[in-house]
């Protein structure tokens, strides 16, 4: 199994322990993504609910998003969420394009920006923007990804990067 979906479990079912455990950080947390989702709050949290909670706190639109996206099967023009970026990189300054064409022919102008997608749109971010995101900034490592990363999708490294970033935002922050 893909680790990336197996942190994923493992995080649906910390957050079944701190919502059963009625963790006040926690259930504020859940709060605010059903109200973002327009999910119902259960009246009895089951892991069902943690593992859509799961998915939404790192971006995606469900558990089944996140699945989707995570473990590779996505196609040309699926929605990618928003796993790439996050309140961490709100402030900073960043290329936007509608189309994967349009970001990838900016990429091959400016060697010193990565494409990142973003929901159906892509993002051309620099250093700064992957420092904020805690993701390795190895030169090799980006050069090998062509600092693209929907050309080397679900790719060893990809999967290693989006490890990385799902590791900077541990769900475990709320059982302090």
């Amino acid at each position: 199994m893909n680790a990336l979906i197996n942190e994923l479990k493992t995080r649906a079912r910390l957050w079944l322990t701190l919502l059963q455990s009625d963790n006040v950080n926690a259930r504020k947390r859940a709060q605010v993504l059903c109200r973002q989702q327009r999910w119902d709050i259960p009246d009895g949290w089951q892991l069902r609910h943690c593992f859509n909670l799961a998915a939404a706190d790192i971006g995606f639109s469900h558990w089944e998003h996140a699945r989707h996206v995570l473990s590779g099967q996505v196609q040309a023009g699926d929605d990618m969420g928003d796993f790439w970026h996050g309140p961490e990189v709100a402030g900073l300054s960043n290329l936007w394009y509608a189309t994967y064409a349009d970001a990838e022919m900016q990429l091959q102008v400016d060697p010193h920006l990565c494409l990142l997608p973003y929901r159906r749109q892509f993002l051309l971010v620099s250093t700064h923007y992957l420092e904020a995101l805690q993701l390795n900034l190895d030169a090799g490592l980006w050069h090998g990804l062509q600092r693209n990363l929907m050309l080397t999708y679900a790719s060893p490294a990809w999967q290693a990067l989006a490890l990385q970033r799902l590791q900077s935002s541990r769900v475990d922050r709320f059982a302090q």
